[in-house]
């Protein structure tokens, strides 16, 4: 039962180097209507397999400085959780992505995952909406030789 009509929906995206949109293989999420008594939930996870690259910058003793790329590949999640209370249009965004600390040991890289999440809250419905982009990382990409990703981006309407 949300009121007014207004049926919240979220939206989440990837944005590469070059402001292109990168797929996401799964674009599904599981929804829980509001009734009296609960909110609005919404919530969204994908399981991604990426390329990273390490850009590790080596300084010459002439000064000047060689950068030296070290390709991995990482497995991570994002994801969001959306909550909206239909009487009190106040809404709640929690957006879940990762970071990698790489590792150089003996010239092959380690990638340790690090896990991140990012909360706001606000009002939603008659034209007002949450917005929500977090810089990613350099270095993550689709695929080896494919331009880095930029931005993860989740909207709330």
């Amino acid at each position: 039962m949300v009121s007014g009509n207004h049926r919240p929906r979220c939206s989440i995206q990837i944005v590469n180097v070059e402001d292109a949109v990168v797929p996401i293989l799964d674009e599904g999420a599981v929804i829980t209507p509001a009734t009296s008594t609960t909110p609005y939930r919404e919530v969204w996870t994908e399981e991604e397999d990426l390329a990273y690259v390490y850009r590790e910058p080596i300084v010459a003793p002439d000064g000047t400085t060689t950068i030296v790329e070290h390709p991995g590949d990482v497995h991570g999640n994002f994801g969001f959780d959306f909550t909206f209370t239909p009487k009190t249009r106040k809404a709640v965004l929690r957006v879940d992505y990762f970071t990698v600390l790489p590792v150089l040991s003996g010239g092959a890289l380690r990638l340790v995952y690090e896990p991140k999440s990012v909360t706001i809250t606000g009002r939603i419905g008659r034209g007002s909406s949450l917005h929500l982009a977090i810089d990613l990382q350099a270095g993550f990409s689709e695929a080896r030789g494919r331009p880095d990703f930029r931005l993860l981006r989740v909207s709330c309407k």
